[in-house]
Formats: structure tokens, sequence, C-alpha cells
């Protein structure tokens, strides 16, 4: 009687082959899954700070510790764009001016179109994100041009901006 070596078998290896591939679809699958997790939380935690990462810190987190023109932030600012000489442009709000700088590599959008920064006019509502200088500008990696903002009425009402 022969003896044959079981895991020389067809069968044996294509069970191995399959649970192999199976090993391998499952790893992928956990890979998937992780990343999804990471791009998720990471989105819910921007979302969650969208506001305050673009409009700055809400009044009543800082219970008046600190004066308004005393709170530059270093890497980004919003406001209203006062002027502009290409490649610079000033941001004025709270009592603040921030000059910024553009270069080619700047983005600036406005809702979903990309627009140049020649696009930017006086008086625009805009938030900038970019990484400083020593000389205390903002070399803009990212330009969103807001909506106008609503004007307050004296007897409290709201209006839109013109």
């Amino acid at each position: 009687m022969e003896f044959r070596n079981p895991l020389s078998s067809p069968l044996f290896r294509g069970i191995g082959y399959g649970l192999g591939a199976a090993a391998l679809a499952a790893l992928l699958f956990a890979f998937g899954v992780h990343v999804g997790y990471r791009k998720a939380a990471f989105a819910s935690r921007w979302t969650e700070r969208y506001e305050r990462n673009f409009m700055g810190p809400h009044p009543k987190t800082l219970r008046g510790r600190f004066p308004p023109s005393a709170m530059g932030s270093a890497h980004g600012t919003f406001g209203r764009i006062t002027t502009i000489a290409l490649p610079e442009l000033t941001i004025s709000s709270d009592r603040l001016e921030q000059l910024v700088v553009t270069d080619a590599r700047t983005t600036v959008r406005q809702f979903q179109h990309t627009r140049t920064p020649a696009d930017l006019r006086v008086d625009d509502a805009v938030a900038v994100i970019g990484a400083p200088d020593a000389d205390g500008r903002i070399h803009a990696k990212f330009i969103r041009i807001l909506p106008a903002w609503p004007t307050i009425a004296p007897d409290g009402r709201y209006s839109p901006s013109p």
C-alpha cells in the first residue's frame, strides 16, 4: 500500500490557498476599517470645531481674561479685506489688522468653487489659514471667501450686508 503525503494533495493545497486569501482579505478589511475610523474621527472633530477654527473663540470661553486686540492668531485670521496690493492683503477684525501674503500655492475657495487671489475684493469676508513669518505676516495656504455677514440694526433685527 502506497502512502501519499496529504500536504501535497490538490484539495489540501486549495484549502490552504483559500484560507490564505481569506486571511489577506480580513487583514485588508481591518486596515480599511482603521483608516476609515481615523478619517471619520478627524472629520467629526473638525466639524465640532469648525466655527471656532474659522470664526475664533466663542466669547464665553475666555470670560474676559484677554482683550480682543491681544488675541491675534499666528496661523490664521478672519475678517474683512481692507486693502489689496497683491501679493499682500490686509485683513481687519476686532480692532486687529493682519498682513497676509499670497503666492502661487495659495488656494482660494468660495463655496465649492476655486478662485484666484486676483478674484478677492475689498470688503470680502475671508478666513485665512497659513504659516507665520518673522515679520508678523501670514503666508496664506488657504483662503475661504465667506458669505456676506449680516448687520444688526439698532432695534436688534438682522439685515443682510450689501
